[in-house]
């Protein structure tokens, strides 16, 4: 039990739970909660996140894009005579 204006330093355990990391903090008042972290990586054990999708379809566009422009430049420079289907 603190009383106003006194600190204390508390440490507590935490587990990581779909890629989160937070803390719940419950008074008879207040409810709060904190999230610490986040798992922020393609690969990383929390799922894809939008951030993850967002960036695996602009990398599919960009093979897409890069391509279709090398089979362009193959054809106008004649080194290949048959346009090919790319999808």
């Amino acid at each position: 039990m603190l009383d106003a204006g006194e600190t204390t330093r508390v440490v507590l355990p935490v587990t990581k739970t779909g890629g989160r990391v937070a803390v719940v903090i419950d008074t008879p008042g207040v409810l709060y909660g904190h999230i610490i972290k986040t798992s922020d990586s393609i690969v990383g054990p929390g799922g894809f996140t939008a951030r993850d999708a967002q960036i695996t379809a602009a990398s599919g566009a960009l093979v897409v894009a890069i391509v279709s422009i090398v089979m362009v430049v193959r054809y106008l420079a004649g080194t290949n005579d048959a346009p090919e289907r790319i999808a």
